[in-house]
């Protein structure tokens, strides 16, 4: 191997044919690495879209799936056959189970696939209105009572010019107090007719409370068992019940 020839400082000159070789091995090298740079921006990018093809899938899967549970439960609550409707609810609960399985899959809750659309703030809600019924409630009685002690003192003030024969007899303290008598009388009804039920027919109690786990209850039958029309047909009975028997247990007297 020959030696390199050295400047007048004592450096080693490098010829200029070789300088010129590594100037086109870097530039290969460089074309190379940009040529394998570009062939793994092409990979992610096919790895990416692939990814997102798997994941649209799984999400028309996922949607498919809830529809058909859907489907299979409002089948089952139409049908009177007991053996159908076990079978549609079993349908029913391996979609729902196979789409919990594809939103672990996707990591998201089953909420996350179809947000809510936001309401308008002008548009009722079942929340809004919840809380303008409580709303008007409590303002209802505020008023009534504002007008019942207002008319106390207004009709006790008249009383003070009558004569004693002719003076009227307000409602006072002992008909509110009366008024709250009434109703703990009425909401001890409850337990006891239930105590009642109990301890006379005993399956009856359970079937109504079941809290008690013993086989068919009609919380599950209102839910799953009857049609939406029978439901509102029980639920305007048992309104109209509530009304009538408040309308007939008012004994509140001055």
């Amino acid at each position: 191997m020959s030696a390199l020839p050295f400047d007048q400082q004592g450096s080693p000159v490098i010829p200029l044919n070789k300088i010129s070789d590594l100037a086109a091995q870097e530039a290969e090298a460089q074309a190379m690495a940009a040529q394998a740079n570009a062939r793994l921006e092409q990979i992610a990018q096919q790895r990416e879209r692939d990814r997102m093809e798997q994941e649209n899938q799984l999400l028309k899967e996922y949607d498919g799936r809830l529809k058909d549970a859907k489907f299979f439960r409002e089948e089952a609550r139409q049908t009177t056959d007991p053996d159908e409707k076990r079978r549609l609810l079993l349908l029913a609960g391996q979609d729902e189970d196979k789409a919990r399985e594809i939103a672990a899959q996707l990591g998201m809750n089953p909420a996350e696939v179809a947000p809510a659309e936001k309401t308008p703030w002008w548009q009722f809600t079942h929340g809004k209105m919840a809380i303008y019924q409580i709303i008007g409630i409590v303002l209802a009685l505020f008023l009534c009572y504002n007008s019942f002690t207002g008319y106390q003192a207004k009709i006790t003030e008249m009383n003070k010019s009558l004569p004693f024969d002719k003076q009227l007899q307000p409602y006072d303290e002992t008909s509110i107090q009366k008024f709250f008598f009434e109703k703990l009388v009425q909401f001890s009804d409850l337990p006891t007719a239930l105590i009642m039920v109990l301890l006379v027919v005993p399956f009856v109690g359970f079937y109504v409370l079941p809290i008690f786990g013993y086989g068919r209850n009609i919380w599950q039958e209102f839910k799953e068992e009857i049609t939406a029309w029978e439901r509102i047909k029980f639920t305007g009975s048992i309104i109209l019940g509530f009304f009538l028997y408040l309308a007939l247990s008012h004994l509140v007297k001055p």
